[in-house]
């Protein structure tokens, strides 16, 4: 499959969401890929979650402040950054939408051991040595 890329759309746990154009993003990696079917009466559901997402957005990401290209980006506060937000690991879904229209979903592994059910304790933000803002959300092993 060969499609292009026009945006990713990332959701956060209180449901808002922001769109990184295609020329923001410099990777994006989705691994060990589970699918779930739910049937509740007459609707049936198809999910597929990443057990291992990393995004790295370029550097310049941070430097807008409220617009990608007239995509909203209205969830951020005053003057925070993208970085700033994402830090606040709360991610549960990533769609993938194409130039096509066509789009891709995916739900992200969730770990709220700590109790803090707003917060995702499987994600991770840096920034690395190339200045990306990298985000991973990486399904660990639970120690036996």
């Amino acid at each position: 499959m060969n499609k292009k890329l026009a945006f990713i759309d990332i959701t956060f746990e209180n449901l808002d969401s922001i769109k990184i154009p295609a020329s923001y993003v410099d990777g994006c990696y989705l691994r060990n890929l589970s699918t779930s079917i739910e049937c509740n009466g007459s609707t049936v559901s198809r999910h597929v979650q990443a057990n291992y997402l990393v995004l790295r957005l370029k550097q310049s990401v941070d430097a807008v402040a409220t617009d990608f290209d007239g995509l909203a980006f209205s969830v951020l506060e005053g003057d925070e950054k993208l970085s700033k937000r994402l830090k606040r690991c709360d991610i549960t879904h990533v769609a993938l939408v194409y130039d096509d229209g066509g789009k891709e979903e995916f739900l992200v592994s969730w770990n709220d051991s700590d109790g803090n059910t707003y917060r995702n304790n499987n994600q991770k933000v840096y920034v690395d040595k190339y200045g990306s803002v990298c985000v991973s959300i990486i399904r660990r092993s639970k120690k036996r």
